[in-house]
């Protein structure tokens, strides 16, 4: 009898080392010869996902990881290519009694969401964008209270505001009192930006739109959300002391930001805590029981057997604190601060804490 699955989590590459990472016997052959195979390779399991349980019985709920071994340059240049085997990772998930499928990266991004396969024959498609939104805002709640920042005088830029994660970030911290929101995005996409900043015209705090990186420079926090497959983010464009909330996958952060600026601090957003849940998959995080939230919003919606709206389009706020209320049932919680697969070492924290304490 073949063994049932509850859902199905559909990944790619970021880079080659999630190949290295992952497919063990790659290390054996040249580069050039893995990619060109991987060209031609279809979905296929890469590991069984254990810990999840019912939240109506307890009965435990087992899950798959599915591999499209696309990398993010394919994935924006060819689009039907990935389309189809992203429909292919679904039928693969569907034969294995896969009710609940999510969508990770950049696999989202090329299909609106998902809402271009909200359902494909009884199966919920999402990219997990409402939890991990959720998620992105709780990490700078934190950050504005870690480092002693106050709302009111804090001026926060989004960075791939006309995204789903980038306008439902947006969406939630409009409700609340900061000194400015910026919203940054490409030139073409700015009508997209005025259109959803309609609904949110009503709060508080002051909305900025704009192409310009240079934006970027007034910030004190940065949430990066962008589908680029290379990074948008450069040094040139962070002041000293900026908080940078990096949620792209792969990251929008540039290498020499990385490398030489020691005066600000890239924590990584999409992470979340999930105790006794086994991945079977290497996704290069700093701690073995953290997982993406998008991986989290997935197994919530498993664990619920839920039936409600799910994060395809657009995604509205009671949708969103609805699933952030599943997922703290099941005990998810927010990660320790870490970037690149490393916890973030107090010292780089002190550093930006000491800069932002003589800055206000």
């Amino acid at each position: 009898m073949n063994k049932k699955y509850a859902y199905a989590f559909v990944v790619h590459p970021r880079e080659y080392g999630d190949v290295l990472s992952n497919i063990k016997i790659t290390r054996f052959f040249p580069k050039s010869l893995v990619i060109k195979v991987l060209k031609i390779i279809r979905p296929f399991i890469v590991s069984e996902i254990s810990g999840l349980k019912s939240l109506a019985d307890e009965k435990e709920l087992k899950g798959l990881v599915i591999g499209v071994p696309v990398f993010p340059k394919d994935i924006i240049e060819n689009r039907v290519l990935i389309k189809k085997r992203i429909e292919e990772a679904i039928d693969l998930a569907k034969k294995k009694g896969v009710k609940v499928v999510g969508l990770g990266g950049l696999l989202g991004s090329v299909t609106e969401g998902g809402a271009g396969l909200v359902k494909r024959d009884g199966v919920i498609v999402t990219a997990g964008r409402a939890y991990t939104a959720y998620v992105v805002t709780q990490y700078v709640e934190h950050a504005i209270r870690r480092f002693g920042l106050e709302k009111e005088k804090t001026t926060v830029a989004v960075v791939g505001a006309a995204g789903g994660v980038g306008s439902t970030v947006t969406k939630i911290l409009a409700k609340d009192k900061f000194k400015k929101i910026i919203l940054i995005d490409l030139e073409r996409k700015l009508e997209r930006i005025k259109k959803q900043t309609e609904e949110i015209s009503q709060h508080q705090t002051e909305i900025a739109i704009a192409h310009q990186m240079n934006r970027v420079l007034e910030a004190d926090i940065i949430i990066t959300a962008t589908n680029a497959p290379e990074a948008v983010l450069k040094s040139e464009d962070i002041k000293t002391g900026a908080i940078i909330i990096d949620d792209a996958q792969p990251s929008d952060i540039s290498p020499e930001v990385v490398e030489f600026r020691t005066d600000v601090v890239i924590i990584e957003a999409g992470v979340i805590t999930a105790e006794n849940i086994k991945t079977g998959t290497n996704f290069r995080l700093a701690n073995k029981n953290e997982i993406y939230c998008c991986l989290g919003e997935i197994m919530s919606i498993a664990a619920a057997d839920w039936n409600g709206e799910y994060s395809a389009g657009d995604i509205s706020l009671s949708t969103i604190n609805e699933i952030a209320s599943l997922a703290e049932k099941i005990g998810f919680k927010l990660a320790p601060y870490q970037s690149f697969g490393k916890t973030i070492p107090p010292e780089v924290i002190n550093k930006v804490m000491e800069i932002v304490s003589l800055r206000t």
